[in-house]
This record gives structure tokens, sequence and C-alpha cells, in this order.
């Protein structure tokens, strides 16, 4: 039996929180919380195993990423169960939380929210104190910036470029970044045609082109403006809808505090609860610093 990561008493008020959110919508309501990788695969089906097909669900995603196969993962999971998907984001979904944003039907956006940058990132490359991570776009930058700044041209003085690079960094994983590129976009214009299903093939390309090197650094934040600008499928959410979301993160947040406090920290969780009538839930807790 694939157990809970939260004890009773803990997640009780989460649901709760996420109760109030799958009623104010009318919708079943999926949290994803935490990193996607192998672990919240798993997650996700244990928590949706309980529902048969649905024409509505709506996912709740806090993360700052993943692995892109992961990820491909919860998105075929979330294909199979629900005819529509709104991915809702609170807070922040960056890196492969934006990849699995774009298998989502609807994105709905706080004004605070924030997606990130597709460009892939490797561990563990760092030679004499260089960057514990690599991104890919940093290794293309590697010759622009060569050129722009040092005026290095190309041809032979390229060459060495690749050379004092591969020193840096070992050749194999110049190659894995490579490959690893190409799988989130791969992935990336797999997912877009869900989400832009009447987009062309180069309005996706442009799209992913966009999303995987136009940006300054794999940190930089995409507001919900210029996702829309992007061209995503960007919803803004309601004033209802943003306290019910911030509630749910916000509960999240105390339970995992509370979880670090009797037990080994949770990384990851999946939680997913059915629409009540809103008249049968408690009333929300007010602190005395919101009366």
């Amino acid at each position: 039996m694939f157990a809970d990561p939260l004890p009773a008493e803990i997640l009780t008020p989460l649901k709760l929180e996420l109760r109030r959110l799958a009623s104010t919508r009318g919708r079943p309501a999926l949290l994803v919380h935490g990193r996607l990788d192998d672990d919240i695969v798993r997650r996700v089906y244990e928590a949706l195993r309980e529902f048969g097909p649905l024409p509505w669900l709506d996912v709740v995603l806090t993360t700052s990423g993943g692995a892109a196969t992961a990820t491909r993962r919860v998105a075929a999971l979330l294909d199979e169960i629900a005819n529509h998907i709104a991915i809702l984001v609170p807070m922040r979904a960056r890196s492969a939380g934006t990849l699995l944003c774009l298998s989502s039907d609807e994105l709905v956006l706080t004004s605070i929210a924030e997606l990130g940058p597709l460009d892939s990132l490797l561990a563990g490359v760092d030679s004499q104190a260089g960057p514990a991570w690599l991104s890919s776009e940093d290794v293309r930058g590697f010759g622009e910036m060569a050129t722009a700044w040092f005026g290095v041209a190309p041809g032979e003085q390229g060459l060495e470029l690749l050379g004092m690079l591969a020193q840096q960094v070992f050749p194999a994983s110049l190659t894995q970044l490579y490959r690893f590129d190409a799988l989130t976009r791969v992935v990336a214009a797999d997912l877009l045609r869900r989400h832009l299903p009447l987009a062309s093939h180069d309005e996706i390309e442009r799209v992913v082109q966009r999303l995987v090197n136009g940006y300054p650094c794999h940190d930089f934040p995409i507001t919900r403006a210029e996702a829309r600008a992007i061209g995503l499928n960007v919803s803004d959410a309601d004033p209802e809808a943003t306290s019910a979301l911030l509630a749910v993160y916000d509960a999240t947040v105390v339970a995992l505090g509370e979880a670090a406090q009797v037990g080994p920290p949770v990384v990851n969780l999946a939680i997913a609860v059915a629409p009540e009538v809103l008249s049968d839930l408690p009333a929300p807790c007010v602190s005395e610093a919101e009366l």
C-alpha cells in the first residue's frame, strides 16, 4: 500500500481548503506540490485512483521543476482521466512545471503566479568550483559571448573554444545536455498540441523556441501577461479563485512545516478531492489581522 506522506490531523485542514476551491469552481481538484519526478508520478496515480473518467479536472500546481520524462508521464495520466484539464498556478510552476502547464486545455494564473523558461539543466558538471548546474543555454551562449565580448571569429578559433569548453565539462556531459535539450523540445511540442489545438506546426515551434531559448536565464519569471504574449491559453484567476488558490498554497506550506516537526521532511504531495456544497463546509478561519 502506498502510504500517505502526511498524518490525518495535518492533512485534514489542507484537504478542507482544497475542497473549498473545488466547490467554488464546481470541479474535482488535484493538488500537485513538489518536484516533478518518478515519486510524484506514483502519487498522482494514487490520488486519482478513486475517480472514474472526469469531464473536468482542476490541477493546482506548485513546483520549481523536475524531469521532462516524469512530466510527460504526469500529463499522460491527467489526459487519461479528464476530458478537460485546467492547471491553476497560485505562485509558481517553473521549468518542468511550465512544461506540464503546456498539457492543459486551460491555464489559470493568479496575478503573482510565474512560469519559467524550458532550457534544460544538467547537475554535477562543475569543474574547479564551476556551476553545480549547467543550462543548455549557458553552453549555447558560450560562443556568442566569446564573439560579442572578445571578438572571437568562427573557424579555427571556434574549434579552440570548443576544446576549452570540453576541458571544463566532460564531453559526454555536453552530449547528454544536447539530448536533454532535444527531449524538452519534443515533449513541449507534443503537449502544446493539446494546449493550442488550432495552432500550426510553425506556431508551435515558435512557442517552443521562445520558451527554450528566449530568456536571459533559467530563473527568469514569466508572468501571466508574458505567457499570454507568447501565445499560451492563459486565463486570469478571478478574485474568488485567487483567494481560494492562495489559501490552498498557504495551507500546503503549513502542512509541510508541521510534518517536518514530527517526521522526515515531505517533498512531494498529490491530493485529490471532489467538490461539495459550499454551505456544508466549515467556515474558513479568519485571523485577527484579517478582521
